[in-house]
């Protein structure tokens, strides 16, 4: 009989553990790709028809390692399908920013270093929560702290994001995740009287943050 009463007592705490998992934390690590940015100096200024203001000045930032910390709280669940509200966290540390300028006949080249932080709100569906495999969708808009050495100069700025991932249970309440996130901010570099941004990204006056990382997901 006690033994019974033990065995019972363990499958309601377990029931209970399960039921309850409304909350989770993670982490993960990974590369993030940022778009390029072209600069146009504009031929009409005064002088730029005897000095040959042809420069175009690329903006290339390098590949580098992000880590992602993130909170999330279930809402509600309609059968297959749950909602979540979540905080991501994703930091860029420092890493190269490439800068070449071509004027006619002449070429010049430097290099510098860019960061960026991001938070941003979202919310987050996901499909056959209590399942071993369970993928999902986000989406949502915060800001983004962006710096850079080249020009010395710091912006924060507004940042959307969405992307999609994967969590598979290892554990009642450890799952491994896989996520990609896309990040948009405004550009470091803007259109102005001098230079104009060409049309050579998506949009021009704005910044990919494209974030792959994989990590794992604690769910109580």
């Amino acid at each position: 009989m006690k033994r019974i009463v033990q065995v019972c007592c363990f499958l309601l705490l377990t029931a209970g553990w399960s039921l309850a998992q409304n909350n989770e934390v993670s982490f993960s690590i990974g590369p993030t790709f940022t778009t390029d940015q072209k600069l146009q100096v504009n031929t009409a200024l005064p002088g730029c028809q005897v000095l040959g203001c042809t420069a175009l000045s690329t903006f290339s930032g390098s590949t580098s390692v992000a880590f992602a910390l993130g909170y999330a709280r279930r809402i509600t669940s309609i059968g297959p399908v749950a909602l979540y509200v979540e905080f991501p966290v994703l930091r860029q540390p420092n890493h190269d920013l490439n800068v070449t300028t071509n004027n006619r006949s002449i070429g010049i080249s430097g290099t510098g270093r860019t960061a960026a932080f991001f938070f941003t709100p979202s919310a987050r569906i996901q499909f056959l929560p209590k399942g071993r495999i369970s993928p999902w969708i986000t989406a949502g808009y915060g800001f983004a702290h962006l710096s850079q050495d080249f020009s010395s100069s710091k912006h924060t700025k507004g940042a959307a994001q969405f992307g999609g991932g994967i969590d598979v249970r290892t554990l009642p309440h450890l799952f491994i995740r896989g996520e990609l996130r896309d990040f948009w901010t405004g550009a470091m570099v803007q259109s102005g009287p001098v230079a104009t941004l060409t049309g050579s990204t998506a949009l021009t006056s704005h910044i990919q943050h494209m974030y792959a990382g994989g990590g794992v997901v604690l769910k109580f």
